[in-house]
């Protein structure tokens, strides 16, 4: 017959070991020394990890070590998609926020002398800035392409535009814009990338289309025959300072701005070109008019009427720079107007160029010139949505009138007209 040997408690459910079969009836004591051997027989394959298997084959025993090691990895995994969970959800609300910042236009810093500059130095502070790439001009004239937009365009007939002379178009390094994933039934939305890039560097930008297009019109020498890049700048800045210009600016920008991404505004382009011999003034308008004696109902309203004033006093033989326009947030450089007859009488539109449009959006907007349509919105900026900012500053430069050494020390402070 068969003999069940029946093991203990620390052994795994429903593992046994059967009994050889026997000839004959065994005794008490053989079947306790039978006991007794299998007991050693299974504490040492337990000691080997391996239990006795029923009489359907070998079974092995559990690894609580590997067990163990399976769970940690399992937490671990658990821990990494939370963790990517959050930066997904964290990364989407920058990009947002950097979205709705740049429809706000809360860009770059703003005057010395004016409130715009109050905020500056809380926004502007980092001190290890992007590497930015070569400084080239994504057109070296971008003025003579809205020449050829103007042209063309389906209210030509009834409109007069007037031109800065030739300019080229720096830009802002800004990589392209995504689309966000959107759920059931959403539509999806573009959204800024969370890399911001350079979202800085306006201020410098407009000076490079200041300086490039004073280079082509009777300043050859000017900044030693090419424009700077944004580095020459910060350091061309800082020795404009030591010399004693714009001491309020270098207080309010902390006296360095070398290796920094601080943002800078009127006052500062004004320091750089007057230091060269430049003349220039800063125009500050508020509620409505300006230092120019414009009588307006808004600050936005007389911009447009200073800058219309100023286009169209040039002539085809010598056409008037660029202006530099200000506002709490950001910076554009103004190459034209146009002036367009309607029923009602007359509206105005000023032509801008911005360097936040990065490279895609240049690229869009050539794309949009060449065939004719679409490119206004890229370029030209109506009276309304001007209105949103209730303060504006211009930077208005008198090339054919190079400052005198005698003008210099006035010129040191740039809320002196000269």
């Amino acid at each position: 017959m068969h003999v069940v040997v029946v093991l203990s408690d620390d052994d795994a459910e429903g593992c046994c070991e059967k009994a050889a079969p026997s000839s004959g009836g065994l005794t008490h004591e053989q079947v306790s020394a039978d006991i007794q051997i299998a007991l050693q027989l299974q504490r040492r394959e337990d000691n080997a990890g391996v239990r006795l298997s029923s009489a359907h084959g070998p079974c092995f025993a559990r690894d609580t070590s590997r067990d163990a090691e399976l769970a940690a990895a399992l937490q671990r995994e658990e821990e990494e998609k939370a963790g990517k969970r959050r930066a997904s959800d964290a990364e989407f609300a920058a990009a947002l926020q950097w979205e709705e910042e740049e429809e706000d236009g809360r860009q770059l810093g703003a005057s010395a002398h004016s409130r715009m500059r109050l905020d500056l130095g809380k926004r502007s502070r980092s001190p290890q800035p992007r590497e930015l790439p070569e400084e080239l001009p994504l057109d070296s004239d971008a003025v003579a392409l809205l020449r050829g937009c103007a042209a063309k365009a389906s209210d030509a007939a009834r409109s007069k535009f007037f031109f800065s002379g030739p300019t080229p178009f720096y830009h802002q390094h800004r990589p392209p814009r995504r689309r966000s994933s959107s759920g059931p039934g959403e539509v999806n939305k573009l959204i800024a990338p969370v890399d911001r890039a350079d979202n800085w560097s306006c201020g410098y930008r407009n000076i490079q289309m200041l300086v490039g297009h004073l280079l082509i019109s009777g300043w050859p020498s000017l900044f030693g025959g090419k424009v700077p890049s944004v580095g020459s700048l910060q350091m061309e800045l800082e020795r404009c300072w030591a010399g004693g210009f714009d001491p309020a600016g270098r207080q309010q920008l902390g006296g360095r701005v070398v290796a920094t991404q601080k943002w800078i505004g009127t006052s500062e382009a004004c320091v750089l070109l007057r230091a060269k011999g430049v003349r220039c003034n800063i125009v500050s308008f508020r509620g409505g008019g300006g230092l120019g004696g414009e009588s307006c109902e808004t600050a936005a309203a007389a911009v447009v009427e200073r800058a219309i004033r100023h286009f169209s006093s040039g002539d085809g033989a010598k056409p008037r720079p660029p202006l530099y326009l200000q506002h709490d947030g950001h910076s554009r450089t103004i190459v034209g107007v146009q002036r367009r007859q309607e029923s009602s009488g007359s509206k105005d539109f000023l032509l801008v160029l911005d360097p936040a449009l990065g490279e895609h959006g240049f690229a869009d907007f050539k794309a949009a010139a060449a065939q004719g349509r679409g490119w206004e919105k890229f370029v030209k900026r109506s009276l309304a949505p001007l209105q949103r900012k209730g303060e504006y500053e211009l930077l208005v430069l008198e090339p054919d009138r190079p400052l005198q050494p005698s003008e210099m020390s006035a010129a040191h402070l740039v809320t002196r007209a000269v």
